[in-house]
């Protein structure tokens, strides 16, 4: 097109050269077509590239984060692991310390001092966002895949709020009951890092409706809380596999 238009400019200012009228108002009138034509195509041409090169720099940003996130996620997915192990095992230190309790014949013993200095103890999940604040100051919408960034979206700004505020009452549960176990045990660290608890009186414990009823509130709660954690886990998981499969997608255009 713009060798056509050059063609048609080369004609006209050739044209004084015959003889012949070079510069007749229809003959200007072409030429002054065809030179405006000629910047137009330039403008969209640039307008073009320029469009280009800020396309490809945004792509270039979204895998960089994109990246960033499938990282985090997998220390999160790490974390939350880690969390729901120690929930588990502490559940279970819980449902053994109730049936000891209730039985008339039980005996105290130094291996159940972890489990009476862990009643109350909670796990905490911290996840890692600093992926997620760079996409926010940059622009969620700079995930072009419109489900994978709603997934992204509801696993930072939901589930893990959530999990905020389920670890404020972990926090506030694990207070409320220091007073009452602090009068039934005395606090020691073991030589493993873990706390323990060594009973005032053990028999005087055995069939106390107040203490079962304390160690099985907290065993309903974990419970509780190591579902909400396998939902999470799962969610970051599953997160995580979609911004995998979309940097595969993108690096392989």
């Amino acid at each position: 097109m713009i060798k056509f238009f050059r063609k048609i400019r080369k004609n006209l200012l050739s044209e004084g050269k015959t003889g012949k009228p070079a510069w007749t108002a229809g003959r200007y009138f072409k030429y002054a077509i065809g030179e405006i034509v000629l910047v137009v195509i330039g403008i969209l041409i640039a307008v073009s590239i320029n469009n280009w090169n800020e396309a490809r720099k945004e792509s270039v940003l979204e895998i960089k984060i994109l990246k960033s996130l499938e990282l985090d996620l997998d220390e999160n997915t790490q974390r939350i692991k880690r969390m729901m192990s120690s929930d588990s095992i502490l559940l279970s230190r819980n449902k053994i310390l109730i049936q000891l309790l209730k039985e008339d014949q039980s005996s105290y013993h130094d291996s159940l001092r972890i489990y009476f200095g862990n009643i109350n103890t909670y796990f905490t999940f911290f996840p890692q966002v600093m992926a997620y604040e760079s996409l926010k100051s940059e622009g969620v919408n700079l995930i072009k895949n419109d489900s994978l960034r709603f997934s992204i979206i509801k696993l930072f700004d939901d589930d893990y709020e959530i999990n905020a505020h389920a670890t404020e009452i972990k926090k506030d549960m694990a207070m409320n009951a220091n007073p009452f176990l602090s009068k039934q045990f005395e606090i020691i660290i073991l030589d493993n890092g873990w706390q323990g608890g060594i009973p005032n009186d053990y028999e005087s414990l055995k069939g106390n409706t107040e203490l079962i009823n304390t160690i099985s509130q907290f065993s309903s709660t974990k419970s509780s809380f190591l579902s909400f954690s396998k939902r999470i886990y799962e969610n970051t998981k599953s997160t995580k596999g979609l911004i995998t499969d979309e940097i595969n997608k993108l690096e392989n255009k």
